[in-house]
């Protein structure tokens, strides 16, 4: 298997295992929300729309772009909506008018990056960073290159690195947490999100982040209160909502899961969850009425529940 990429594998390597409830039952592993745009947009200045009037009329309006400022704000037009190969376009034709322009090659390897283009991602930090090795965003930017590689202590350095740098930037104690999540240190990736979240104490992300690794550890009720508080927030991931009810089911409040599991998802995702957290648990029989509920909640016919439905009466017969 080719080594895990950041954008594909941390909503990366962190999406939720049971988020939609069409995944099944399964270990639970590093269920974060990753925090890939808070930084592009640092640079960027990406709002979270599509541009209202088409790219190509006001070009047209314009005239053709000519300078390298014009063809980066023509780039960055494409970024936001969402057309990231005709963005790198145009940043190419303006790093050819100002090819030592460092916010360039850093918005090249963000999209580099996003597109599973490592090497290339990997290749735009390091030439910013031949240009200003004490580039804080470079340096995080590398230490992304290296996580989505799986080599985690060079990630390690990396973030560390541009934590120096520029210790009032959160992002990298976000990621410098998921490294340590992967190694399973999760005291240290605990102490890395209270880092972040003390200088952005507004993120849902960071809290949810917080709280799953406090799942990890173990500690099943600090994670309720993180997850809790993170699920109160104005602007809510729906899986933080999920990895709610998977804290409130290994502290044993089914009921509650099951209302955690609702707001993420449709009722029959939520009773399937919820019959994955009995299996888990060993209760069978709480477990076939979940998924039977799942089965009938859902239009037309479930198969993943109907699925684990075999599979919860097979574990409770054969007990």
């Amino acid at each position: 298997m080719r080594p895990l990429t950041l954008f594909r594998t941390l909503i990366f390597s962190l999406l939720l295992i049971i988020a939609t409830g069409l995944l099944g039952c399964a270990t639970v592993g590093d269920q974060k929300n990753v925090l890939g745009e808070g930084d592009y947009e640092r640079w960027l200045d990406m709002e979270k729309q599509i541009d209202s009037e088409p790219l190509a009329e006001e070009a047209a309006n314009r005239g053709p772009a000519v300078t390298a400022e014009e063809f980066e704000e023509l780039g960055d037009r494409y970024v936001r909506q969402g057309k990231t190969g005709m963005a790198l376009l145009e940043y190419e034709k303006a790093l050819r008018l100002k090819p030592h322009e460092s916010i360039l090659r850093y918005k090249m390897g963000i999209i580099y990056l996003k597109r599973d283009m490592i090497n290339e991602a990997l290749k735009a930090f390091e030439e910013v960073l031949s240009d200003n090795p004490k580039n804080a965003l470079a340096h995080e930017g590398k230490g992304r290159v290296f996580l989505a590689r799986g080599e985690l202590d060079a990630a390690k350095e990396s973030f560390q690195t541009a934590i120096n740098l520029n210790p009032q930037s959160w992002q990298p104690y976000v990621f410098l947490g998921l490294v340590y999540d992967h190694k399973k240190q999760y005291i240290s990736a605990i102490n890395e999100y209270q880092k972040a979240i003390a200088i952005n104490p507004a993120s849902s992300t960071l809290l949810n982040n917080l709280g799953m690794s406090y799942y990890l550890k173990g500690d099943y009720q600090q994670a309720v209160d993180t997850l809790t508080e993170a699920s109160q927030m104005v602007q809510v991931d729906p899986k933080t909502y999920n990895n709610l009810g998977l804290a409130l089911g290994k502290a044993g409040k089914y009921e509650e899961a099951l209302e955690a599991f609702k707001k993420g998802g449709d009722e029959a995702a939520a009773y399937n969850n919820l019959g994955c957290l009995y299996m888990g648990d060993g209760k069978y029989e709480e477990a076939i009425q979940s998924f039977e509920k799942a089965v009938e909640n859902k239009a037309g016919f479930y198969p993943k529940a109907h699925e684990n439905l075999i599979k919860a009466r097979a574990a409770l017969f054969s007990k």
